[in-house]
C-alpha cells in the first residue's frame, strides 16, 4: 500500500456539501466520493491518501484522510467540460471543516522527517515516502486524540461498501477488588480437608 497527498483550494473549489460528507461518516464510516489525482495514474484501490487544504486562504493544512477505491480513470474536467481530467473513487474516514474546527496545521510539517517533502504541490497526486508516511499516520492519529486507522475489507456478498474502524483506543475502566483475610481461608480449607477424610472414611466402612 503506498500513500499519496491530494490537494484542495477552496478559491478554485468551493466544498459546499462538506457538513454532508462528514454526516456520512458518521452513517456508515466513510465518505464516498471522488477526487482528482492530478497527473498520476499509480494511485491503486485501498492506496492510503491525505488531503491538503492549500491556497491564500488560511489556514491551510490536513483536514481530510481515507483510501482510494479505485483505479485512476478520466472524466470530464470539474472546471472544463471540454476536457477530460484524471480522478480517483475515495473513501474518506476522516474529514474536518476548517470553518468549523482546527485543522492539522501545515506548520507541523515543516521540521524533521517532513523537512524534504514539498507539501505545496501544484496538484493532487503527490507520492508520500513510506516512512515519512508512517509518521504522518501517527501524528495524525495523535492530532485526531485517536489511534491510527484499521482499514476493514470485506468480501462482496458480506457488505456494500469497505469501512474504516478505529481500534486501540485506551479508556478508564474501574472495578472493585475484594480481599479476603488469609487465615480465615486457611482455616476453612483446613477445615473441608477434615471432613473430607471423613467422608470417605464413613464410605469406607460402610463398603467393607
Amino acid at each position: 500500500m503506498s500513500t499519496y497527498l491530494l490537494t484542495w483550494n477552496p478559491i478554485r473549489w468551493q466544498w459546499d456539501d462538506i457538513e454532508q460528507d462528514i454526516a456520512q461518516i458518521a452513517q456508515i464510516g466513510v465518505s464516498i466520493g471522488r477526487w482528482s489525482s492530478g497527473v498520476t495514474k499509480k494511485i491503486k484501490s485501498q492506496d492510503r491518501v491525505f488531503l491538503m487544504k492549500l491556497g491564500d486562504e488560511k489556514p491551510r493544512g490536513i483536514v481530510a484522510s481515507g483510501w482510494a477505491a479505485s483505479e485512476v480513470f478520466r472524466d470530464i474536467h470539474w472546471g472544463d467540460e471540454g476536457k477530460l481530467a484524471l480522478y480517483i473513487n475515495v473513501h474518506f474516514d476522516t474529514i474536518i471543516d476548517p470553518k468549523q474546527n482546527a485543522i492539522f496545521p501545515i506548520e507541523f510539517l515543516q521540521d524533521g522527517i517532513y523537512g524534504n517533502v514539498n507539501w505545496t504541490p501544484q496538484a493532487s497526486g503527490m507520492s508520500i515516502p513510506g516512512d515519512v508516511a508512517e509518521q504522518l499516520e501517527r501524528d495524525w492519529a495523535k492530532f485526531l486524540n485517536r489511534s491510527a486507522p484499521v482499514r476493514q475489507i470485506g468480501y462482496a456478498d458480506e457488505i456494500d461498501e469497505p469501512r474504516t474502524f478505529f481500534e486501540g483506543a485506551s479508556k478508564q475502566v474501574k472495578v472493585n477488588l475484594y480481599e479476603r483475610n488469609a487465615e480465615a481461608r486457611a482455616i476453612c480449607i483446613r477445615t473441608i480437608s477434615v471432613n473430607l477424610s471423613n467422608f470417605i472414611d464413613l464410605l469406607t466402612d460402610l463398603s467393607s
